[in-house]
């Protein structure tokens, strides 16, 4: 029984670390800033954070509480590894021993999801059944060869996974949340399944159903009875869990949920205790993070968070002179709030195609139209349509910059489930018509489909660590000249400050985005000596980068390969944030270095 995982484990463990030994840095803004606070964690500080990379939750000063918008299980789970491996080796390296582990049991989680996953809903061979008894018969072995090919390709592609494939190994999300969030689904999923001796739901064959004259509906039990009614409490505990990894954590409660109605709907009086059983896990799981939440802040959501429902676009998230509130938001009109929610449901869509690599998108949803009759389907699929829903219609903008990509990883083993059950209805029909041996072809086609992602797998590694590799030279270059020059307490004020600490060490804040008033303002207040003018500044500053303007209150200094460097003008005067009494205060040098920072609350 445990062959299947245990070898794909293994399998998966070595991918892993080799992807992660040339995976050689964290790479882009959201792992930098979990590898930053677990950092600080594994230096006994607590969840503090030295950088500054948004402007929406005070204490606008440095140092102070992190996680203020990301949830702090990214850092705690990178920090877990890095307690957890010896001190001698680097500090990035023991950061990815969590991901690389955790990675590995999501791809031999995978096989068992697939091993177990149901076929076909809508039919099922009389022979399946035996007339007259409560119990099936116990599957033909053609069935049970079937359905380990299928559990094998849909292992094979939760591993090599496309574009995600350079992320697993990362200090970001996606590992920790496809650990807690797909088994969140997956005990969703089994609490809904037929249960007792012989009532594992099985495969059948184009072979064995062709063999068969007649056939007979399959009606899937779905609810939990008796002992496995702890299964959605279980489940809505992790989504509860996931929370604290992702803001849309809760999310997940959609799962257990279904399966609760699911349960409702065939035994009277199941629904009301397996709606309670799922809220009170979910309650129960999210507790830490509320805990952790009222403490810091005094409010059970993250301040970050609220004002985030107010963007009129992307680099609002950085403004420096304004506050997001819901009166800024109207003023733009319901015209361009509509217009920005339906031009994101194509956006979204095509996000959903990423780990499909878009071609497979056909034999997805051909084969969950073969399942559509399953709740074993209509649980992750329920999850998959309301973080859709969730990532285009309430939160547009960062759903299509990388939150709904993020979140979608819970779901991949059942989406390559149904990818893989597409293609062998495609293969069974190719079979027929052109007379292949069926088994033979299955085996084909489904090893193709593997090796080809693997080959897209490589592709997108190589060209984003390049990416990432391109970015960290260039800062690495710049904080080099700077240690040069200055004592190393420089503050410095750049695009990607949580990048910028990592190559430095200095603490480091975001650009504005709202001008250059709001710049020189948010300089003078938070005591930065440094800007860097990159190409991913906002656009205000291309001019500046392009040398057809001059930088108000900034003098260049040094042009360090793609980075220019400016030192701000002293005795500027500041510049009040809209919704505050006065100027955003400095904390100064003293504060910057202090040993004195803000005790994790929990």
């Amino acid at each position: 029984m445990w062959r299947g995982p245990a070898l794909w484990f293994c399998a998966a463990l070595l991918v892993r670390a080799l992807t992660a030994a040339a995976v050689t840095h964290p790479g882009y803004i959201d792992a930098y800033y979990s590898f930053h606070v677990a950092a600080n964690l594994l230096e006994g500080r607590g969840l503090v954070e030295d950088v500054l990379w948004n402007y929406l939750s005070p204490p606008l000063s440095l140092p102070r509480p992190s996680n203020a918008y990301w949830p702090p299980g990214g850092a705690l789970f990178a920090a877990a590894g890095g307690l957890a491996l010896p001190e001698t080796w680097p500090l990035w390296r023991r950061m990815q021993g969590a991901p690389v582990l955790g990675a590995a049991l999501v791809v031999a989680r995978a096989y068992v999801v697939a091993r177990h996953a149901p076929a076909e809903a809508e039919e099922r061979p009389s022979g399946t059944r035996l007339a007259g008894t409560r119990r099936p018969a116990s599957p033909p072995p053609e069935d049970r060869l079937s359905a380990v090919r299928r559990a094998n390709a849909v292992a094979g592609l939760t591993l090599f996974s496309g574009i995600y494939f350079p992320y697993w190994v990362t200090t970001d999300v996606f590992t920790p949340y496809a650990l807690v969030g797909g088994g969140a689904l997956w005990l969703a999923v089994t609490a809904a399944q037929p249960r007792g001796p012989g009532s594992r739901p099985y495969v059948t064959t184009p072979e064995a159903r062709n063999s068969v004259a007649s056939v007979e509906p399959q009606r899937h039990y779905a609810g939990p009875a008796g002992g496995h009614a702890w299964l959605l409490l279980a489940s809505g505990l992790l989504a509860g869990l996931a929370q604290g990894i992702r803001a849309d954590g809760l999310l997940l409660l959609v799962a257990p949920l279904t399966a609760a109605v699911a349960a409702g709907r065939q035994r009277r009086g199941a629904l009301l205790p397996g709606v309670a059983l799922t809220l009170a896990g979910g309650l129960a799981g999210s507790f830490p993070l509320l805990l952790r939440t009222w403490l810091t802040y005094g409010t059970l959501a993250p301040p970050g968070v609220g004002g985030a429902l107010w963007l009129r676009e992307y680099d609002d998230l950085f403004l420096y002179a304004e506050t997001l509130t819901m009166e800024r938001w109207r003023a733009a009109g319901i015209d361009a709030a509509l217009s920005l929610r339906v031009g994101s449901l194509p956006a979204g869509l095509a996000v959903l195609g990423h780990p499909l690599l878009y071609y497979a998108v056909p034999l997805t949803l051909l084969g969950l139209w073969r399942t559509r009759r399953a709740i074993a389907t209509w649980i992750p699929l329920a999850y998959v349509m309301a973080l859709y829903a969730l990532m285009t219609l309430v939160f547009p903008l960062q759903g299509v910059r990388g939150g709904l990509f993020h979140s979608l990883i819970a779901a991949l083993p059942w989406l390559y489930g149904w990818t893989v059950q597409g293609l062998e209805t495609v293969v069974a029909r190719g079979a027929r018509r052109r007379g292949w041996p069926e088994r033979q072809a299955q085996a084909v086609f489904c090893a193709a489909l593997v090796a080809f992602g693997a080959l897209a797998s490589v592709y997108f590694a190589g060209q984003l660590t390049g990416r990432w590799n391109r970015r960290l030279a260039a800062y690495g270059a710049a904080a080099t000249w700077l240690d040069a020059r200055t004592q190393g307490d420089g503050r410095v004020m750049a695009v990607d400050p949580p990048g910028f600490w990592y190559v430095s060490r200095r603490s480091t804040v975001m650009t504005p985005s709202d001008g250059p008033a709001a710049l020189t303002a948010a300089a003078v207040a938070l005591d930065v000596d440094y800007v860097l003018v990159e190409p991913a500044a906002p656009a205000y500053l291309a001019p500046v980068y392009r040398g057809e303007q001059a930088a108000p209150d900034l003098h260049i200094v040094a042009v360090i390969g793609p980075i220019q460097i400016y030192r701000v003008a002293p005795a500027v005067p500041g510049l009040a944030r809209q919704g505050t009494t006065g100027a955003v205060s400095s904390p100064g040098r003293a504060a910057r270095s202090s040993a004195a920072v803000f005790p994790s609350p929990g």
